[in-house]
C-alpha cells in the first residue's frame, strides 16, 4: 500500500497545521501602537498606556491582508500602568 507523500491541503491534518500571520495595530495621532489582542470593546496593548477619549483606527490584518475599522477611545480609560483600554466603534 502506497501513500501519497504530499497530499492535498484540506487533508493534511494537524501534522501539516496552518497557522495564520496575525498583526493587530491602532493608529492615533499619526502613531502606530501595537496591541496584543482585541476583544469586543476593549484594546489590549503590549505595553501600558494612557490615552484620552478620541478617534483612531483598529487595523487587524491576517496574512498580509488588513481589515480597518474606524473606533472611539473611551475616556480616559488607561493609567500609566494599565495595558487595556476601552473601545467602541464608530458609527458607518
Amino acid at each position: 500500500m502506497s501513500t501519497d507523500p504530499n497530499p492535498p491541503p484540506q487533508s493534511r491534518g494537524s501534522r501539516y497545521g496552518y497557522s495564520a500571520k496575525v498583526r493587530l495595530w491602532v493608529e492615533i495621532g499619526g502613531q502606530r501602537l501595537s496591541l496584543g489582542q482585541v476583544g469586543p470593546d476593549r484594546l489590549y496593548f503590549d505595553e501600558p498606556k494612557s490615552l484620552l477619549a478620541q478617534r483612531a483606527t483598529l487595523v487587524i490584518e491576517v496574512d498580509g491582508e488588513a481589515d480597518r475599522y474606524e473606533i472611539k477611545i473611551l475616556g480616559e480609560t488607561a493609567a500609566a500602568s494599565s495595558t487595556d483600554v476601552r473601545y467602541e466603534k464608530s458609527a458607518s
